[in-house]
């Protein structure tokens, strides 16, 4: 092997330890973002599925924080740090037997710049952590014999193959993707397969897993369908460009631009000259782009979350990574590249624990009930703070201790319910439908849903403000009066921020405006 991919892989060893830092770092000082602190709720209450996703992003909570024993930010996010990194090297691994070392290399470093795999995958305690991993491990199985004739392929791959892709439809339902693009790959470069009985008798395994994501739905009533079916049309009935090219915008840049460029040079110049192996081209391609086109035909006339095509992008390294091994004559030019990013990672960490710098957004004459409205850090930050308020407040007026805490969206019970319910061993009522509670519809049976005329607060924040009779279901039309009790100013080194804002909700008088919703929802 030459010096210089020895030197590289070096490079590679040091920048995955940095990352590693970073991350635990990131880990600690980052607040849980709204979403983060939803899926902390499938930890705390697991089931076969759940209403939006399937449920492994709450066994790996379970696992890493030993149980609910050790619930810290850290802890919860360790699932993604550790799936994450390994996913980094699982790309290195596959681009290698694909393509070659040298390609391995690039494409370890291609991941370690997409942001997609770095925080999306590898920080933030999302479904896709776990679905990144198990579909890169599934991959690694197939690759192992899915060019090869059927006879002389080992049990073994074809087992952990179809198990690892089963996990992966288990963690997410884009899972699926993967094996869409194994079966085109079948069907268009090697037939041979569809005689032989090793591969249905191993489907049986992922069926297992959808079987249980059906089977929860079933004795639910389908809700998880009803959902998906709301959020994407089949046919689009109006063309909005506006939000094809927001998702356009959001995979060029939550895939990294040079990443994202390297790839789509990849495949035009695989057609003019064949730079690697007919077989795994098309296999990382099948397996990649029906995602990404499936996510841009969706656009067309809804809005969509710009991480939903990012497995799409961690496939297509491979065939952006051998484009790169055969244009560039050594690794300078990544390792300069990824020694920049790591430069610029280093930048918000620094921000939120020394306060480097924070730019003053807010403008002049902002109103108490926006304040922080425009601030770029009320997504990490803020809601400890609020819990500490919170504590403070009920410290000084005992006679609210007692008094559960209403929420009207899921968003905004997700923090509450982390941040505040959690240490304070409250409980949060969610009201409103189901498809705005989303699993709390459930949660909130099980905690015992509000009584008639009973009393509870209500706790909004500036920066993403709503009044009792703003919220979206009217929280005030559930009760007979509401009443400030506080305003409480959150700092961030010694700087107003944010306000915190506590209601006292009085005289519970619609229960069964949980009931009417739900039978709206399902009509």
């Amino acid at each position: 092997m030459e010096r210089t991919e020895s030197n590289a892989r070096i490079h590679l060893g040091i920048l995955i330890l940095i990352i590693i830092v970073i991350k635990c770092i990131s880990a600690c000082t980052f607040q849980l973002h709204y979403n983060e602190a939803y899926y902390v709720s499938y930890a705390q209450y697991p089931a076969l599925s759940q209403f939006d996703h399937p449920p492994i992003v709450g066994f790996l909570i379970i696992l890493t924080t030993g149980f609910l024993r050790y619930m810290s930010e850290f802890f919860i996010r360790l699932g993604p740090i550790i799936l994450g990194t390994s996913s980094i090297y699982l790309i290195y691994h596959i681009t290698k037997k694909l393509v070659n070392e040298r390609a391995g290399i690039i494409a370890a470093y291609m991941a370690a710049v997409n942001f997609y795999i770095l925080v999306m995958c590898g920080l933030f305690i999302l479904p896709d952590a776990p679905l990144l991993f198990f579909s890169l491990l599934s991959f690694n199985f197939f690759v192992n014999y899915i060019f090869k004739d059927p006879s002389k392929a080992r049990s073994v791959d074809i087992f952990l193959s179809f198990l690892f892709f089963g996990l992966a439809v288990y963690s997410k339902y884009t899972g699926l993707c993967l094996g869409f693009g194994v079966i085109l790959y079948i069907l268009f470069f090697n037939r041979k397969w569809l005689t032989k009985p090793h591969l249905y008798i191993a489907s049986i395994i992922p069926l297992i897993f959808i079987g249980l994501i059906v089977y929860w739905n079933y004795i639910n009533g389908f809700p998880t369908f009803k959902f998906h079916s709301t959020r994407v049309d089949l046919i689009p009935e109006q063309i909005e460009m506006k939000f094809f090219t927001r998702q356009l915008g959001a995979q060029f840049g939550l895939t990294n631009p040079l990443v994202f460029l390297s790839i789509i040079a990849g495949i035009f110049y695989y057609c003019k000259r064949k730079f690697m192996d007919k077989n795994a081209f098309w296999l990382t391609f099948l397996c990649g782009i029906p995602l990404s086109l499936a996510v841009f035909y969706i656009s067309l006339d809804q809005g969509t979350r710009p991480h939903w095509a990012g497995m799409s992008y961690v496939f297509l390294t491979v065939i952006g990574a051998a484009f790169l091994d055969r244009l560039l004559k050594n690794l300078k030019i990544p390792v300069i590249i990824t020694y920049i990013i790591l430069a610029v990672m280093i930048y918000p960490a620094g921000v939120i624990l020394w306060n480097w710098y924070t730019p003053n957004l807010q403008g002049k004459n902002v109103k108490d009930t926006e304040y922080g409205r425009r601030g770029w850090l009320k997504a990490v930050y803020g809601w400890e703070k609020v819990a500490e308020a919170y504590g403070t407040f009920i410290k000084e007026h005992p006679q609210y201790k007692n008094y559960p805490l209403v929420s009207y969206i899921y968003r905004n019970t997700s923090e509450l319910n982390y941040y505040i319910a959690r240490p304070y061993n409250k409980k949060v009522i969610t009201l409103g439908d189901l498809r705005e509670a989303h699993k709390y519809y459930w949660i909130n049976k099980k905690l015992g849903e509000l009584k008639p005329h009973s009393n509870a607060l209500y706790v909004a924040i500036s920066s993403k403000y709503h009044r009792p009779n703003e919220t979206k279901n009217l929280i005030n039309s559930y009760f007979k009066k509401v009443k400030l009790l506080k305003k409480i100013p959150i700092y961030l080194h010694g700087r107003l921020v944010e306000y915190a804002f506590i209601y006292l909700m009085e005289d519970f008088v619609s229960p069964e405006g949980l009931v009417k919703s739900e039978d709206k929802y399902s009509s």
